[in-house]
């Protein structure tokens, strides 16, 4: 009895590890293949020399790893970007219902310093703000589309601290259909015989259906996560330069002086947070917003005007922090 109690646990333990060996011999398998893909997508657009990675991680669970990415895009970056890993999580989907996560960690420049140092030099305004050591940058992005209400939002949450944190946020509407000719004409044919359309056929196509989407909402969300209150000076400088009242009044506003009393409390770290708001009610087509393309050469009144018509807004959403007050 107590060898067919034997052989059996040995049995059991047996079937357990070929179950463990099984399940990472094929995450080993999906993984080579999602990188070998990966490759052979890149190189179609003639991105390898600005997209390389070191390897990708890919399991049956839904997500997937990408380690020591790089991204060196000139005409677009300042400096090339590099990922420590970039990972997609928690991709969930029913029909055309889906939603997924990508988490960027450790994003730093060629040096290995937080890519945050490149994007203040960016700003003359912003050099004179002095930064402590400060980690590697990180980001989320989250993206959700619901098929039902015709629903995709968009968020984008960058973290840096001892820097600044943002959030910027979007929903948009009637973007299904152009998703679903998109899908209809990059997924396999079919049928052998059916014509493909022509370049100017799919133009025509799916700008009918980009010009239903409409924005119902966006939000840039800034928090100060040390960068103000370390350059309380530098800041309130960086206000009288700014000069929000004017900025509002070349674009017609009334009470301009209310309108930028949030950015006033950021700057002077009256408030911790700084939002700026657009929510056209029902939702503003995107087609009416590409006719003032390009945006910086708009001059004051049609600046407003559509400013006005996109219902923006500045406020402050956290509670007064007394202690960082500017007497």
């Amino acid at each position: 009895m107590k060898v067919k109690k034997s052989v059996l646990i040995y049995g059991i333990i047996a079937i357990l590890l070929l179950l463990v060996v099984g399940w990472f011999g094929a995450n080993y398998w999906l993984s080579y293949k999602v990188n070998s893909q990966a490759k052979e997508l890149v190189k179609s657009v003639g991105w390898e020399d600005k997209i390389k990675w070191k390897s990708i991680d890919a399991s049956f669970s839904k997500t997937a790893t990408v380690k020591k990415l790089v991204i060196n895009f000139p005409e677009v970056l300042p400096q090339p970007l590099y990922i420590e890993k970039l990972s997609l999580k928690n991709f969930n989907r029913v029909r055309r219902t889906f939603e997924f996560d990508i988490l960027a960690e450790d994003i730093t420049d060629s040096n290995g310093k937080s890519y945050f140092y490149v994007l203040k030099n960016l700003y003359q305004e912003l050099k004179p703000f002095v930064l402590r050591d400060i980690p590697a940058m990180d980001a989320k992005l989250h993206v959700e589309n619901s098929y039902i209400e015709d629903l995709l939002s968009i968020q984008l949450d960058i973290e840096q601290q001892g820097g600044l944190n943002f959030d910027f946020n979007t929903t948009i509407k009637n973007v299904n259909p152009f998703l679903d000719q998109v899908d209809k004409q990059v997924s396999p044919k079919s049928n052998d015989k059916e014509k493909p359309i022509s370049d100017a056929e799919l133009q025509i196509l799916l700008g009918s259906q980009l010009a239903l989407i409409q924005i119902v909402n966006s939000e840039i969300y800034i928090e100060d996560a040390g960068l103000i209150k370390g350059n309380r000076n530098h800041a309130r400088n960086y206000m009288h330069k700014l000069h929000c009242p004017n900025i509002l009044n070349s674009f017609e506003y009334k009470n301009p002086e209310e309108l930028c009393e949030p950015v006033h409390n950021f700057l002077l770290a009256r408030e911790k947070d700084v939002n700026f708001s657009i929510s056209p009610g029902g939702g503003y087509n995107i087609t009416k917003l590409a006719e003032y393309y390009p945006f910086n050469k708009l001059n004051g009144h049609s600046a407003g005007q559509l400013l006005r018509a996109l219902q923006f807004k500045i406020s402050n959403t956290t509670e007064i922090f007394n202690k960082y007050i500017v007497r």
